[in-house]
Parts: C-alpha cells; sequence; structure tokens
C-alpha cells in the first residue's frame, strides 16, 4: 500500500520531499533536465533519485576539494583570479 502512494505523486511531489531545502530549485530542475532527456530510462531508476544521487556527488566533491585545499594551505575563494 506504501508503494501504491509513493506511485500517485507527481515527480515535483517526489523532489520537494527528497529536497525540501534551499536547493530544492536545483534539485527539482535537475530532476526535469534528467527527466527531459530520458537519462533515467537506461538505469530504469526514477529521474528525483538520479537527481539525488547526482547533487549527493556534488556535494561530496565540493566537500573533498574543501579538505584538500585545507591540507595543502590553500585559501581561494569563488571567482579568486590566478
Amino acid at each position: 500500500m506504501a508503494d501504491a502512494m509513493r506511485n500517485d505523486m507527481t515527480v515535483e511531489e517526489q523532489s520537494e520531499k527528497c529536497a525540501p531545502n534551499p536547493e530544492g530549485l536545483f534539485h527539482k530542475e535537475l530532476t526535469q533536465l534528467i527527466n527531459k532527456y530520458s537519462k533515467e530510462n537506461s538505469s530504469n531508476t526514477p529521474d528525483f533519485l538520479l537527481a539525488n544521487f547526482m547533487h549527493g556527488s556534488l556535494k561530496i566533491y565540493e566537500e573533498t576539494v574543501r579538505h584538500r585545499d585545507n591540507w595543502y594551505g590553500v585559501k581561494l575563494a569563488p571567482g579568486m583570479s590566478k
């Protein structure tokens, strides 16, 4: 019965439930982009779950870069020239 309830939710509702934070708009648009190009088809994974994965991967990458910069003692800021 829980599965039937999940399948009744729209993509937007599923996306908002998975990302109810200020980055929710990014997640929603990423979900729509994945759906627009049918990138979910080859893995048979719902587009909002792929968006979760991709958004999470981006966050982990950003954290890794911060750790690397701390390791090397580098202080960078967005838009900083070389």
